[in-house]
């Protein structure tokens, strides 16, 4: 009997002749709980266990994520946080540098303006004065002559122990120059009615006096 081959024993299953270790894996596959009786009365062996099939593990938004799992996020931002930081202050203190370059611009060239200023009014005044007292080194300048004119009732500009030799140099003037300083003088005089009481400084009374003797003096 040992010798003799063991024949598989066959079942018969959905009008086919199949082995019984086929009948077992189908059976197994199709309900394996409802064939338990089958396997006792076939004196078949129980069927192996299914695994249940893994379920695929669903990405959790960011929101969902608890503050522990979001600790590394954070601390790679903060390098982030820390580069627009210093961006910001580098381009606070270019801002600065420039802000204090352009004040310092704008400062050299109100000085050099007044630098200027100082210089023509000194040649100008100079240039009165040697007419008034030495006439034989004087020489006519125009563009002395145009900046009198234009500050003659200015106080600040031309000083009261200037005044009489400025009087006297335009009253023997002629021609355009001598109507220019004529028209400035009248037009002080008009406005003087709509000037205001807080307006009337002492410069302001000293250039409403100047302009009542140039127009005595050249009318």
């Amino acid at each position: 009997m040992m010798g003799r081959k063991m024949k598989k024993s066959k079942i018969s299953f959905e009008a086919e002749t199949v082995t019984k270790d086929h009948a077992k894996r189908i059976i197994s596959e199709i309900a394996p709980k409802a064939i338990t009786k089958l396997w006792d009365d076939e004196d078949l062996e129980a069927p192996l266990p299914i695994r249940p099939k893994k379920k695929r593990q669903r990405s959790i938004p960011d929101e969902q994520i608890p503050p522990a799992k979001k600790s590394h996020n954070l601390e790679s931002e903060k390098p982030i946080e820390e580069e627009v930081q210093t961006s910001t202050k580098n381009t606070e203190k270019k801002e600065s540098n420039r802000s204090k370059k352009k004040k310092k611009h704008a400062q050299l060239q109100e000085e050099q303006r007044l630098k200027g200023d100082l210089e023509m009014q000194q040649k100008a005044l100079n240039y009165l004065s040697k007419w008034k007292h030495n006439r034989s080194e004087w020489k006519f300048e125009k563009l002395r002559q145009i900046w009198l004119q234009q500050y003659l009732l200015d106080v600040n500009k031309i000083p009261g122990e200037f005044w009489d030799s400025a009087v006297q140099y335009f009253s023997g003037s002629k021609g355009h120059s001598r109507q220019v300083v004529l028209d400035n003088a009248v037009k002080v005089i008009e406005e003087d009615e709509r000037v205001s009481e807080e307006n009337r400084t002492e410069d302001y009374s000293m250039k409403l006096k100047r302009a009542r003797d140039i127009i005595q003096n050249l009318q």
